[in-house]
């Protein structure tokens, strides 16, 4: 049974000067009221166009009535003593309106006048908000348009309003209209005003009283919700934003009734069903099944006295909905239904009481917990009409803001339904939005009609859109000239045109007979040594033309090549010599102690000593088999050791080719500047051979040095160069007007390696015309390359695609279950054709595991990248991050696993964890959270070394966090939400301890009588320390008062310690400023602070 107002409440009015509590419902709408930039979000505006004879004067008394009759549309919002109340308005003037827009009797067509001008009027009205301040929180508009057409608005805010207060009014205006024109009865009485209701609420549902209501809410959120993941097309501004609009979509009657008896059928409400779908189709855009979805419950459930007032009584609630694996259609919507059940019992704890308890970030997100709702409007017939109208219609104002990210209306009316998807327009295009509705009806209809189906696997594209993807998956198909590969590509250069440059560098050139016969030379060497077709050779050198010598050796000594970077550590190398099964190792100047591969002692040859080029400078006569390995790159591995990625020649010969057809390299000049470890060295190092091509050296170090690349490229006439995306925005930084000449010879800037940006593409395109940008991307799994796109020049991009699939590979995007997800869904991008690698290196197991049959059965092969993207409605793929822990630092792969493992093995370490962090540049760096073992102390210099010993420096962590032990979840994983953020110096970022100024102690006094209590400090966090929602209004209001300043609640989500607060406040002093009629609070006692620093605190379990 409902609890009863009257059971607990004495119902007598209170007098016209009265302060009243405001309601929760209340309280939170003027928080968010404060935090919107666009606080026309919280107006509401319903209009009729009304066809008939109207009277002006009874509708203008049928107001007043209006508004004496309902105490919550005479609202005034006053802040006393930092505390909130309401307080009636008297009298109604500025309430109504009236405007007359006829054309008079010129024979205008009027239909045609309101069509004009009503929309727009309509949307001005709406767009121009209250202030809460200030404003009566009520008002009626009357527009004449013609003799008989009107337009009436009436217009709210938000925290005297709901959709149910929206059709009380309708109804009570309709029929106090109708009473002073025809003698109609007039509504009933009000037995209750809003106020009744607030007092009531606060009572019944204050801390004291709601145990059960919060043991429930926090058993729903007893682990931290992860964040919904949603698949936007633009990235999120900076700051909230709530910049909004709407799309619709008619849902056939058949489709409407069939959810009705589907409902029925399962003895559930068709909110559920419809709640159900949304929760599912949410799970696989954003490959998640732990849903958080906001939803509202009208509130007025407590006594039926409450169902004809006006005001604001519905309850926001957070439904935590999960998505068995394994649960069919009929289970699912059980789950759904039961959990919107439990949370309609509980639905009177106040949501922003349980977002302080669960203490989530507020900086980034208008509700912590959650960035989408769902929501069901049922309209009916109005029941009155205004008297002498013929006709009435609904004309609603276009919506600019939304409260969430995406808000799902579903509509049911007498005559028709419809689905409203309002979307934040910062985040989300109109297409994204209109293709959502689409799958969302596809996935309803699919529920419908396979109830014993696995939720999961239900789809959400029709056949034409699987028609459609099926084209975008394909590359082009195009012959693949293999010859004698790499190595007949060289000798038939030499053959050709033997004195042509081949190798540009500083200290000179070498012909194509050169480079062909040193490397004839070195490949007699290595077979003398050994080496036989199908072996491996490595190569341990610096940049340089010998290097570039060494590896066409092994080429033609029929073996595949393994890069080692010299600067490794010594652990690795022999990791890699021993794992690699390497035949023969390819060294510079002095020759390192003899190494110990799988195979025994490691033969060594010397590329700096002239007896390794003694041999006849012929041709070796090997045969050439395309399926033999070409290299073999370690990447790194999250075993905790590397593994190596086998391509063979026709997987390389594939992406040459493509290069060559797409971005001609025939009598080009190429950089070679990338790293020999980096898979797209590769397209250096071969992409010159094509006819009367040349190969540019960059000198050792010269690709950390803009002024030195610059000078190469001007200087060696590049037309093609490599970029990984953050060291491109590092020579853009550096470029002046007078440097961009030393680039007039390029033609194509390729970036690969890392995410492309849209403001490095907008900036490049500003400051480089002339100069084509090309994406790229490509694991070391597809031989360099799998897809590409041209960034068109002219255009601001908004958001950059890796393209389309290269040629002769396909590109698929599939869910968990290797099946194609629909348009705009996040799935993992798979990779098949001619450009996948063979292997990996010993693994049979990971090789298994990465490398599997393509599900439609054809036989072939497909690669898991781990990589999640989209599909775009232009057939262009859009990288979205990792589905693993799998990082990108400097263009290199990095598995964070393969760091936490040899941090784990360090001595002294008991815990690790390492997270990422953007640096001021876009590109990403390591960070290392480490607990020591008590007994066994340990010091980061030492920890540092350990890695150095094994791991490149590129996989060392720029920053080590000492912890006393790492928070974790409830289920026992790291929570890395909690981790702190590293200081420059790689401490723990925390406020020195130190003596508080005179603007912090002020700050100090004023918050520690807020928060009841003592010994605060500047380090002191204030939400940290029970701040919530509610207190920082009385805070800012404090603030205000004393210090003259005019804050915005936003800045304290941002600047939650004191010392940050006094920071912020500082430059306000030396100016005047407007100060708001607000009271400080009187000093009251209060309890000590808790001892120790807030944030270490806060990050032990």
């Amino acid at each position: 049974m409902p609890t009863t107002i009257a059971a607990s409440l004495e119902l007598g009015r209170p007098s016209d000067e009265a302060l009243d509590p405001l309601s929760f419902q209340q309280e939170r709408i003027f928080f968010l009221n404060e935090l919107s930039p666009q606080k026309s979000i919280w107006t509401r505006a319903s209009c009729r166009r009304l066809s008939g004879p109207l009277d002006v004067r009874a509708l203008e008394d049928a107001v007043a009535v209006l508004i004496d009759r309902h105490a919550a549309l005479r609202t005034r919002i006053t802040l006393v003593n930092g505390a909130l109340f309401q307080s009636p308005f008297k009298g109604t003037e500025g309430v109504f309106e009236y405007v007359d827009r006829s054309q008079g009797g010129d024979g205008a067509d009027p239909s045609a006048a309101f069509e004009a001008g009503a929309q727009t009027l309509l949307n001005q009205e709406y767009g121009r908000p209250f202030s809460l301040e200030t404003d009566r929180l009520f008002k009626v508009v009357l527009v004449r348009w013609a003799e008989e057409e009107w337009q009436l608005i009436l217009k709210l805010h938000h925290i005297i309003s709901d959709a149910t207060t929206i059709r009380i009014l309708w109804n009570d205006l309709t029929r106090l209209y109708n009473a002073r024109r025809v003698g109609e009865d007039e509504p009933p009485p009000l037995a209750l005003d809003y106020a009744d209701y607030a007092r009531w609420l606060r009572e019944r549902f204050s801390d004291r009283n709601t145990h059960e209501l919060e043991s429930y809410w926090l058993s729903q959120f007893s682990d931290r919700p992860p964040d919904l993941d949603l698949p936007a097309d633009l990235s999120a501004p900076p700051e909230l934003s709530f910049r909004g609009a709407a799309e619709r979509r008619p849902l056939p009657p058949d489709l409407v009734n069939r959810v009705q008896s589907f409902s029925l059928r399962h003895r559930i409400v068709p909110f559920s069903t419809m709640l159900a779908a949304q929760a599912l189709l949410l799970c696989k855009y954003c490959r998640q099944d732990d849903i958080v979805i906001g939803t509202v419950f009208a509130g007025r459930h407590h006594d039926p006295r409450l169902k004809p007032l006006a005001g604001f009584f519905a309850n926001t609630v957070a439904l935590r909905l999960r998505v068995d694996p394994q649960a069919t259609v009929d289970d699912f919507v059980r789950h759904v239904h039961d959990r919107m059940t439990g949370a309609h019992r509980m639905q009177d704890y106040p949501l922003e009481r349980l977002v302080d308890r669960l203490e989530l970030d507020r900086e980034h997100r208008r509700n912590p917990l959650f960035r989408t709702m769902f929501n069901m409007v049922t309209e009916f017939d109005a029941p009155h009409v205004f008297h002498g109208v013929r006709q009435e219609r609904v004309l609603e104002p276009d919506i600019t803001a939304t409260q969430v990210d995406l808000l799902l209306n579903f509509h049911t009316g007498p005559r028709a339904s419809e689905l409203r998807l309002e979307y934040n327009t910062d985040l989300f295009e109109a297409a994204t939005i209109q293709r959502i509705l689409r799958h969302y009806e596809v996935l309803l209809t699919a529920m419908i009609e396979r109830p014993e189906a696995i939720a999961r696997d239900l789809p959400m594209f029709d056949a034409d859109e699987e028609r459609l993807i099926r084209l975008f998956e394909e590359g082009d198909v195009a012959p693949c000239v293999l010859g004698r590969g790499i190595v007949g590509m060289l000798e038939e250069r030499a053959a050709r045109a033997p004195d042509q440059p081949a190798l540009l560098t500083s200290a000179g050139a070498l012909t194509c007979s050169e480079v062909n016969r040193r490397a004839n030379q070195l490949a007699a060497a290595l077979m003398e040594a050994g080496v036989a077709d199908g072996d491996i050779v490595a190569v341990m050198l610096e940049r340089s033309p010998a290097m570039v010598v060494a590896i066409f050796a092994a080429l033609k000594a029929g073996a595949a090549y393994i890069p080692i970077d010299p600067g490794f550590p010594q652990q690795r190398i022999d990791y890699i010599l021993k794992d690699g099964g390497v035949r023969c190792l390819l060294v510079a100047s002095e020759s390192p102690p003899v190494p110990v591969g799988r195979l025994g002692p490691v033969p060594v040859i010397n590329v700096d000593d002239a007896t390794s080029y003694a041999a006849p400078a012929i041709d070796p006569k090997r045969t050439f088999d395309p399926e033999r390995p070409a290299y073999v790159i370690y990447t790194s591995g999250s075993t905790g050791d590397p593994k190596g990625v086998v391509v063979t020649h026709r997987a390389l010969m594939n992406t040459l080719a493509f290069l060559e057809a797409t971005y001609p390299l025939a009598a080009k000049t190429i950089l070679l500047k990338t790293n020999f470890t980096f898979d797209v060295s590769a397209a250096e190092l071969f992409g010159w051979l094509f006819d009367d091509g040349r190969l540019a050296v960059l000198d050792r170090g010269a690709e950390r040095d803009s002024r030195a690349l610059l000078d190469a490229i001007a200087t060696f006439a590049v037309t093609h160069v490599n970029f990984v995306p953050s060291m491109l925005d590092v020579l853009l930084g550096t470029l002046s007007a007078g440097d961009v000449s030393a680039l007039a010879t390029v033609r194509y800037v390729f970036a690969a390696g890392e995410a492309l940006k849209p403001d490095l593409v907008n900036r490049f395109h500003r400051m480089v015309p002339d100069v084509r940008l090309e994406n790229l991307y490509g694991p070391t799994e597809a031989a360099i390359y799998a897809t590409y796109h041209s960034l068109p020049r002219g255009t601001e991009a908004r958001r950059v695609p890796i393209g389309r699939p290269i040629a002769n590979t396909f590109a698929h995007i599939f869910d968990e279950t290797l099946r194609p997800v629909p348009v705009g869904v996040v799935g993992e991008l798979c990779l098949s054709g001619v450009g996948l690698a063979a292997e990996y290196l010993n693994r049979p197991d990971l090789t298994a595991e990465r490398f599997c049959a393509t599900p439609d059965a054809a036989g072939g092969r497909l690669y898991r990248t781990g990589d999640l993207a989209k599909w775009g409605d232009d057939g262009l793929i859009y990288y979205l991050g990792r589905a693993d822990r799998q990082v990108k630092i400097r263009g290199f792969r990095v598995e964070i696993g393969e760091v936490e493992q040899k941090l784990l093995g360090c001595a002294g370490v008991a815990e690790a964890a390492v997270s990422v962090k953007d640096g001021p540049l876009g590109q990403n760096s390591l960070v290392a959270y480490l607990a020591f073992e008590k007994d066994h102390p340990a010091s980061i210099e030492r920890i540092s070394a350990e890695l150095a010993a094994w791991l490149p420096r590129f996989m060392i962590p720029e920053a080590f966090v000492a912890l006393d032990r790492l928070p974790r979840l409830p289920s026992g994983k790291v929570d890395m939400q909690r981790l702190p953020a590293p200081a420059r110096n790689g401490a723990p970022e925390a406020p020195p301890q130190r003596a508080a100024s005179e603007l912090e102690r002020t700050i100090i006094a004023i918050a520690e009588d807020l928060l009841d209590l003592r010994g605060l400090t500047p380090a002191s966090n204030f939400f940290r320390l029970g701040g919530n929602s509610l207190l920082t209004l009385r805070f800012i209001a404090a603030l205000d008062q004393a210090l003259g300043t005019r804050l915005r609640a936003m800045d304290f989500l941002r600047l939650p310690t004191i010392a940050e607060i006094a920071e912020l406040i500082e430059p306000m002093l030396g100016r005047p400023v407007p100060i708001k009629e607000r009271l400080i609070l009187l000093p009251t006692g209060g309890r000590p602070a808790p001892d120790g620093d807030v944030s270490r605190r806060d990050t032990s379990p």
